[in-house]
């Protein structure tokens, strides 16, 4: 059986998040990516539009779901949101159960 993965702070190729993501994908979990890119700009981290398109890719190149969902964790209800929308991708779409989860954070 599959396994579902959420993973948080995605947004860039320079992160751990992503570096975690990448290893999980090639250990067959599926993902369900968040990322914030007005947080990461706001902190001037340094991104490029095509990090997230190439982790796509790189997931399903090794044949495992994957969905992205840009949502503000400084919303005190965004949690839930994440979990619900796991929940569903799991019981609608064919997604793995959600059993990893890996939250990032950069606070300045």
């Amino acid at each position: 059986m599959n396994r579902l993965a959420l993973i948080t702070g995605v947004g860039r190729r320079n992160s751990i998040a992503y570096a975690v993501a990448q290893q999980l994908a090639s250990e067959g979990w599926d993902l369900l990516l968040n990322y914030w890119h007005p947080y990461d700009d706001r902190l001037e981290l340094p991104r490029s539009n095509a990090d997230l398109d190439e982790l796509v890719t790189f997931a399903r190149q090794q044949s495992v779901n994957v969905e992205l969902l840009p949502v503000n964790l400084e919303d005190p209800s965004t949690p839930q949101k994440l979990i619900d929308h796991a929940e569903k991708l799991h019981r609608e779409q064919g997604f793995g159960e959600l059993t990893g989860l890996d939250q990032r954070s950069h606070r300045t």
